[in-house]
């Protein structure tokens, strides 16, 4: 399979700022995060990003587990 070419589901964490501006971060691609205005516009960055390094084969796995974990506070 063309990775370069393939349409992929990258994981992409969102993080509100008290500004009311975004964070995004994929944990995939060393490196690779940004900030924007908005909740979109964080997202399409976060798209060229990844898919610049997709074509660059920077992406660390190709395989990924999301595990979400219950923490107690105390």
């Amino acid at each position: 399979m063309d990775l370069v070419n393939a349409l992929r589901n990258i994981p992409i964490m969102l993080r509100p700022k008290e500004d009311g501006s975004y964070e995004a971060e994929c944990l995939m691609v060393p490196g690779c995060m940004c900030t924007a205005r908005t909740r979109q516009q964080a997202l399409e960055t976060m798209q060229g990003l990844v898919s610049q390094a997709l074509r660059e084969e920077k992406v660390r796995a190709t395989r990924y587990e999301i595990v979400y974990l219950a923490v107690s506070a105390t």
